[in-house]
């Protein structure tokens, strides 16, 4: 079963630009890989432009041999680039209550540099390593 999240982020503009990730929300997993493998605001557009995600992983590139039938540990695998979906981009935003909430959503504020995290709603609050312990 899927627990569904939002991956984003708060542009200088105050735009938030998302997408859609079905596995593994919670705190402990994508929470977590978002801490510690996506800090460059450079690899997280990277990340929201290839579209919705099926599970998010440390790295976006595209080794050969990684599909979504067939996926490579640690590689994000992308409903458009790996399995040929259409209408998988991302969404743009001028507000928090505009976003379509999931169990979690996850956005990267890049003024100030920090994870930011809800938990269905648009109460946000910086995402630390405290909120990710299984």
């Amino acid at each position: 079963m899927g627990t569904r999240s939002n991956i984003g982020m708060i542009k200088e503009n105050g735009e938030i630009e998302y997408v859609y990730s079905h596995w593994d929300g919670y705190p402990s997993c994508n929470g977590k890989i978002l801490l510690e493998h996506y800090t460059d605001p450079t690899k997280i557009k990277k990340l929201i432009k290839l579209g919705s995600i099926s599970s998010l992983g440390e790295k976006v590139t595209k080794p050969k041999g990684h599909s979504f039938e067939r996926p490579i540990k640690g590689y994000t695998t992308f409903y458009g680039r790996d399995r040929g979906e259409s209408d998988v981009e991302s969404q743009t935003v001028q507000n928090l209550n505009d976003i379509e909430h999931e169990e979690f959503t996850y956005l990267f504020d890049v003024k100030n540099g920090v994870w930011k995290f809800s938990e269905g709603d648009s109460n946000f609050k910086l995402l630390t390593l405290k909120h990710c312990k299984d």
